[in-house]
C-alpha cells in the first residue's frame, strides 16, 4: 500500500484475516470512525498497537467495541506529559 487508504486497509485486513496491527492514532480514528467500519469482517483482529502520539480514549474505546479486540497497547501511554 503506498499511502494510507482506510477502505484499503480495511479490506486488506478483512481478506487477509489479520490478526496484529500497528497504526499511529490519526490511522486508528480513521479506520474505527470509516463509515463502511461495521461492513469488514475484523474478527480475526486480537491485538493493536499504536503509537507515535496520544490518541484520545475515545479512539481507543471506539476500536476495542468495533473490531472487539484483546487489547489495545500505546507504548505513548506511559510517557510523560
Amino acid at each position: 500500500m503506498p499511502r494510507f487508504d482506510a477502505t484499503d486497509c480495511l479490506q486488506t485486513m478483512e481478506q487477509e484475516k489479520v490478526t496484529h496491527a500497528v497504526y499511529v492514532p490519526t490511522m486508528l480514528n480513521m479506520l474505527v470512525n470509516h463509515p463502511a467500519a461495521g461492513d469488514f469482517d475484523l474478527s480475526s483482529i486480537k491485538y493493536i498497537v499504536y503509537g507515535a502520539s496520544r490518541g484520545g480514549t475515545g479512539a481507543v474505546s471506539n476500536a476495542i467495541a468495533a473490531a472487539a479486540v484483546s487489547s489495545v497497547i500505546s507504548p505513548c501511554n506511559s510517557s510523560p506529559s
